[in-house]
């Protein structure tokens, strides 16, 4: 299910470089996800559970810039494909 994932400035700020469970765009997806899902960022795409997604050329270029040069990064959203049966429930009103 095609899904928004937004990486917000205080994601941003709870990231920690290099560690791909507790990056940016893994607390991201996080806030998306069961709470009992793994997730896991590479540099070209995430592992939730065990299903592998890429990643588009912009959340690349984010991991890119704050892994590895370590660089100013900007808050930004992305749409990821995830499985329904990996998303949390949402609950009507």
């Amino acid at each position: 299910m095609k899904t928004k994932i937004r990486v917000t400035p205080s994601l941003i700020k709870q990231g920690k470089p290099c560690k791909s469970d507790c990056c940016p765009i893994a607390l991201a997806i996080r806030e998306v996800v069961k709470k009992t899902a793994d997730v896991i960022v590479g540099v070209y795409d995430v592992t939730i559970d065990f299903d592998r997604l890429d990643l588009p050329p912009a959340a690349e270029k984010f991991v890119e810039n704050f892994d590895l040069a370590q660089h100013e990064v900007k808050p930004f959203s992305f749409s990821l494909d995830i499985p329904s049966t990996l998303l949390k429930r949402r609950t009507r009103k």
